[in-house]
């Protein structure tokens, strides 16, 4: 592995032979589920995922027009399954914190929601046309398991979306230059980097197929200086993509979504 830098008590590493990027040593699960619990204090605080939550929901409608079943692993305050409330999807969350889920509960009494691990046998009776993890694949102490876990859960032809940070470009820049805005790994909370290489290859290990990659939109809604410059380092990336058809990703890109479907039964 290569050394990339150190935050607070916490190696980052650069695996050279898979391309993951990873903090060592890694905290204990308790340790973890202390953390998530005082994460969601503020509840009342506003909540946005601004344009990132609209360029989910095209993906969902392409890729699952009829709807179904949907399921948002790390729903947290449950914001992201009250943007997709319609008569077309059943909702279902499932979330570390119940601190979170009281909160969900109340702004969205007709989801079904249930806290439990994301590599433990949550919902056990019942398939998803759908699943999301936004943002919650970097915090899972073990990725492919729990990958392997949700996939489990889609049917036949269900389609999973997950987002990611892809951050690795900015901290060597920040390093390197340190007049320029520092980005922080945010250890302990993440614990992982993905490239879109490895993502997709995860992805396709734990048995998905029809792989597509893209860079995410936005989370900030809010400060529209803000949104304006997180814009102006995603267009580039944005266009080299789509000029590409779809093969390269920018480094630069900040934050990445991959989204693929289980196989039909044969």
């Amino acid at each position: 592995y290569a050394h990339v830098g150190k935050e607070q008590l916490f190696e980052i590493r650069h695996c050279l032979e898979c391309g993951l990027v990873y903090v060592s040593p890694q905290p204990t699960s308790e340790g973890l589920a202390a953390f998530y619990e005082t994460y969601y204090g503020d509840t009342e605080a506003p909540r946005t995922f601004g344009d990132f939550e609209a360029h989910i929901k095209r993906i969902i409608r392409a890729r699952c027009p009829a709807g179904g079943r949907l399921l948002d692993v790390g729903c947290g305050l449950g914001t992201f399954l009250k943007y997709m409330s319609s008569d077309k999807w059943e909702l279902y969350g499932v979330d570390l914190s119940e601190t979170a889920l009281a909160e969900a509960r109340r702004i969205l009494p007709e989801a079904t929601l249930t806290a439990s691990a994301f590599e433990d046998d949550f919902y056990p009776q019942i398939q998803f046309d759908c699943i999301t993890l936004i943002a919650v694949l970097e915090h899972a102490k073990d990725p492919r398991r729990t990958l392997s876990n949700i996939i489990n859960k889609l049917r036949p032809g269900g389609v999973l979306i997950v987002q990611v940070p892809y951050i690795l470009a900015f901290f060597r820049l920040s390093r390197r230059f340190p007049f320029l805005p520092r980005v922080t790994f945010e250890t302990p909370r993440h614990l992982f980097d993905f490239s879109p290489a490895t993502l997709q290859r995860l992805m396709a290990e734990c048995g998905l197929e029809k792989l597509v990659v893209d860079v995410a939109r936005p989370y900030c809604g809010q400060n529209n200086w803000v949104r304006m410059a997180i814009w102006m380092v995603k267009i580039p990336g944005i266009v080299l993509r789509f000029l590409s058809g779809g093969r390269y990703i920018y480094p630069f890109a900040g934050a990445i979504v991959v989204h693929g479907a289980k196989p039909e039964k044969r």
